[in-house]
């Protein structure tokens, strides 16, 4: 079997929590000379402000979070420059562009970091919001990017609607375990999964948060979550392991939620329709 070949590689700061971000650019915005794609993490050496852009096909980076002379989160903002934290979580996205025009639709590339401001040169800061008591441990963003939900090691889960224009509405959910390491939404926008210290893993309706059921299996720490695809990552080809399954095998396939603990074990959950939750 030939091994497969490295196409590109970066330094990371295998100290850092946070998780890169990764952005596959739509062919209308990536060009020749432009980016196939953007990854987003944060500083080798300074992991409080600073975020760096890399563009896979040319190498490019950019930093951001670099703020001026006049920091935000600074004790003393006529000099020196500011701490917003350590960066916990970050998701790049593509924000369509609501202004009535005859031109074509543009999309404007916005960055999701939590805990930090995003201020820097060449860069606006859209928003900055402070919702949670304790230490942000992490971030899902819906898939047609219309919100996020955060978690923390606080009892709170807090939704964002990501608006174009203005500050988005930010509303907050006790619930009754405090911290929780992981979220996971699911494509639909309607489910959300929360992993917590405690090693269960929490359903809830990201509409209302009414608790939809409690998976018990890893004894320690749950620390990542994911939900099955609505639609096949690979259109047209056909896995040959396909073959063995019916419809209903596959539809249950696609309700398929797969958790990660620190006691070393993967969990594979086939969970109800939760149609109208």
């Amino acid at each position: 079997m030939l091994a497969p070949s490295l196409a590109y590689s970066m330094d990371v700061n295998a100290l850092n929590y946070c998780r890169f971000a990764l952005l596959p650019l739509p062919r209308d915005v990536a060009s020749e000379s432009a980016p196939d794609a953007l990854i987003a993490l944060p500083n080798l050496i300074d992991s409080s402000t600073v975020i760096w852009l890399y563009f896979v096909t040319s190498s490019y980076h950019a930093a951001i979070g670099q703020e001026g002379n006049k920091p935000v989160f600074s004790a003393k903002p006529t000099t020196g420059r500011g701490r917003a934290g350590i960066i916990m979580s970050i998701h790049l996205y593509l924000a369509a562009s609501s202004e009535i025009s005859s031109s074509p639709p543009t999309s404007d590339l916005r960055l999701l970091c939590q805990t930090t401001s995003i201020e820097g040169q060449g860069w606006e800061t859209i928003w900055t919001t402070k919702s949670h008591v304790e230490t942000i441990m992490s971030m899902a963003v819906s898939k047609n990017n219309a919100f996020a939900l955060t978690t923390s090691a606080d009892h709170l889960v807090n939704r964002y609607e990501l608006s174009e224009n203005g500050n988005p509405e930010c509303s907050v959910h006790r619930i009754k375990n405090a911290g929780n390491s992981c979220i996971a939404v699911r494509d639909d926008g309607k489910v959300c999964a929360v992993g917590g210290w405690d090693g269960n893993i929490r359903l809830f309706s990201t509409k209302s948060f009414k608790p939809l059921g409690t998976l018990k299996y890893h004894r320690t720490g749950c620390q990542a979550l994911v939900f099955a695809r609505s639609i096949p990552l690979f259109d047209g080809v056909n896995d040959e392991g396909d073959e063995d399954f019916d419809e209903t095998d596959k539809a249950n396939r696609a309700r398929w939620l797969v958790a990660g603990g620190k006691d070393n074990r993967l969990s594979v959950w086939t969970l109800m329709d939760f149609s109208n939750p």
